[in-house]
């Protein structure tokens, strides 16, 4: 006979388990972006609401925010953004977060849709193009909307 073990999944449980096991936790992709795109919509002053096509919006001014997080470079010395593309029409800005550089791109949708180079993905350079000519076209789009 198996005898199973008491399975707690309270909300106390749960908060206990992710303080316990926090720095484990980060390092899954997806989670460290739940977390940075609510961490956005509080540094903006703006409601968290992860709906279809955008993850924030100011209640004042109706803009909507679609948040894109990267933390890694690619092999390839770049970095990239995807699941953008069925999005369209669905947000006023695009707001991408290199949190490995901790640089922050807020593109109006019109331009970012007119402007971006790549099908499905979008990638930029790494260095930004300090030490390469990665993606050129993208990475001047990007700091031509950087947020300073």
């Amino acid at each position: 006979m198996v005898t199973k073990m008491y399975q707690d999944y309270s909300r106390e449980a749960v908060r206990q388990y992710l303080i316990d096991n926090i720095d484990t936790l980060l390092d899954n992709g997806t989670l460290y972006s739940s977390v940075v795109e609510r961490m956005s919509a509080d540094y903006d002053g703006d409601q968290f609401v992860d709906k279809k096509g955008y993850d924030q919006i100011n209640e004042n001014t109706e803009v909507k925010k679609e948040v894109k997080n990267t933390n890694s470079p690619l092999c390839t010395n770049d970095f990239r953004i995807q699941s953008f593309t069925g999005k369209y029409g669905l947000f006023d800005v695009l707001k991408i977060i290199d949190s490995f550089n901790n640089r922050v791109f807020e593109i109006p949708h019109d331009v970012f849709f007119a402007e971006r180079q790549g099908n499905g993905e979008f990638r930029w350079s790494a260095t930004y193009g300090k030490s390469d000519k990665v993606r050129p076209s993208n990475t001047q789009l990007l700091l031509k909307y950087e947020i300073k």
